[in-house]
């Protein structure tokens, strides 16, 4: 589990560059063409680069619709050094929100060099249920919630994405996601304040400044580029990882 976490904490968080012409073109071709219905079979990719490099990516599909309900596949492949050593993290698995996108369930199984973790996370009125194989000694199993919180979970960029979308009306201003994190195991909150720069002004995207309060864990602040037309994520920069993840 201290590996695991280890190659989530340099991977980065949700999120991810250098030159402002790369990013703005890429961010405008990226969001063209981008429906605003999310139907089955709707998918979407994100490239993970650490320095210009790229270490690897994610996806997941909009699998199937029941009663509003959204189930999505994912799939993350992840290679990197770390203390001089060649890593890999490999995490697949479904979760599912509501119509609104709040969390429903989550399930995972990751491999951390080998290593294989599996984790299946259900929220209900009374907070939320997690397990693992194997069992993690010590690990609660049972955690409080507060309202209906949207999922979190470190390097999968989609479940956040589908967050953003739901706030898309009130973005222009800022705005406060509360999220339970899958990789953390508590409440958290994401607060997102807005960024200006002449350079951005017709651009179809706006830009935000997101921090990832975490109780007993220091915070952690993305620069987040969210599409003007729908709010889903089109990029996130962690400058002082040299950590990118752009929307394909």
């Amino acid at each position: 589990m201290e590996l695991y976490q280890k190659l989530l904490s340099i991977a980065g968080v949700c999120i991810i560059f250098f030159t402002a012409q790369t990013m703005l073109f890429a961010a405008d071709a990226a969001t063209q063409d981008e429906s605003d219905q999310l139907v089955p079979g709707y998918s979407e990719q994100y490239t993970f680069r650490v320095a210009g490099a790229p270490i690897g990516g994610q996806s997941a599909t909009l699998s199937r619709i029941d009663n509003g309900q959204q189930t999505w596949v994912f799939t993350l492949d992840l290679s990197m050094p770390v203390d001089g050593q060649q890593r890999t993290f490999k995490q697949s698995g479904t979760f599912v929100v509501g119509s609104d996108g709040h969390a429903i369930s989550f399930n995972s199984v990751s491999i951390t060099n080998g290593v294989s973790q599996s984790e299946k996370v259900v929220f209900g009125a009374r907070g939320a249920t997690a397990d693992f194989d194997p069992a993690i000694p010590g690990a609660n199993h049972t955690f409080m919630t507060f309202g209906q919180p949207f999922l979190q979970v470190t390097n999968l960029v989609t479940p956040l994405s589908i967050a953003t979308r739901a706030y898309h009306v009130s973005a222009i201003g800022g705005f406060l996601i509360p999220a339970f994190s899958a990789t953390y195991l508590k409440q958290v909150a994401m607060t997102f304040k807005p960024k200006t720069n002449p350079n951005w002004a017709g651009r179809h995207f706006n830009v935000f400044d997101g921090t990832l309060s975490v109780p007993g864990q220091p915070d952690t602040t993305f620069e987040y580029w969210l599409s003007s037309s729908n709010g889903e994520i089109i990029r996130a920069i962690n400058k002082s990882e040299k950590l990118e993840i752009v929307r394909n």
